[in-house]
């Protein structure tokens, strides 16, 4: 399964328009500006996103 794909489902079922989606190829894991729980164990801060929709 991939979670890109079912994501991508479950964003164009909502009416969202395949080409205004963006897809990050970045790894939180080898990005040291990004977080990650995995690489920073305790030392870990946390990501958030705000998806907003005009009708």
């Amino acid at each position: 399964m991939s979670l890109i794909s079912a994501n991508l489902d479950l964003l164009t079922e909502q009416g969202l328009i395949r080409e205004n989606i963006k897809i990050s190829q970045k790894s939180t894991f080898l990005t040291e500006s990004l977080h990650s729980a995995r690489r920073d164990k305790e030392n870990y801060g946390l990501n958030s996103m705000f998806v907003m929709m005009k009708k």
